[in-house]
């Protein structure tokens, strides 16, 4: 269901793509949504064995997923016209570097979609859960564009949207620009501005969400286990 809604959304924006990478492709739903679709050339990059494999055998997407991440060493049968990475960015330790492979890789006309998590979004329901121990960064729409422009892409088109994996999920719509460094909008907002937001967000001090509860979840645990 996801999968559909993504790609419904997608075309609606950019319309149709002939060719698709999907780099983090997990259990490979939005390839078997684009197969589904009649998109003629797809391919999805997962370093997950277990999602992988769901997607190989269970979906039949057999030699389209890929046994790697996004690597330097990364070769692709065709320059995709659209790649998506959904919720993937945030767990690279090198998202700049991923990010200009891919400005390499695809089709100089094409769209990058992303999707992460946005620390502006109104987290406090979730408070310190929102923070995944897996996750390298969190992005807002200014830090985001920033990292594109840097890694040689400009940012044409913002969604948000008050549900999805996060309380807040941003998707972003950008297209490969050998000048997006040179543009006025690669300056980020500021460390101590990010900082205060993401504290406010997710009120480390809260009884109900914060590091006291997290304290006392674990201190039950410790003593069911004695």
């Amino acid at each position: 269901m996801i999968a559909g809604y993504r790609y419904s959304r997608i075309t609606a924006t950019v319309g149709t793509s002939e060719s698709v990478l999907d780099v983090g492709a997990g259990l490979g739903f939005f390839l078997d949504m684009c197969r589904e679709q009649g998109v003629q050339r797809w391919i999805g990059l997962e370093p997950g064995v277990p999602q992988r494999e769901y997607a190989v055998h269970k979906l039949g997407l057999g030699e389209h997923v890929l046994a790697t991440g996004l690597t330097d060493e990364a070769q692709l049968p065709f320059a995709p016209r659209l790649v998506t990475l959904f919720h993937v960015l945030e767990h690279l330790e090198e998202p700049g570097r991923a990010l200009r492979r891919l400005a390499q890789l695809m089709d100089p006309q094409g769209w990058l979609v992303l999707e992460v998590p946005d620390i502006e979004a109104d987290w406090r329901a979730m408070g310190l859960i929102q923070i995944h121990v897996s996750h390298r960064s969190y992005f807002t729409e200014g830090t985001l564009r920033a990292l594109l422009a840097r890694s040689g892409f400009r940012v044409d088109i913002v969604q948000r949207e008050p549900a999805g994996i996060y309380c807040g999920n941003l998707r972003v719509y950008a297209r490969p620009c050998a000048n997006a460094d040179q543009t006025t909008e690669v300056a980020p907002p500021s460390f101590q501005r990010n900082r205060d937001l993401v504290v406010s967000r997710i009120r480390p001090w809260s009884f109900r969400h914060g590091y006291p509860r997290m304290l006392m979840r674990l201190a039950r645990i410790a003593l069911t286990r004695r």
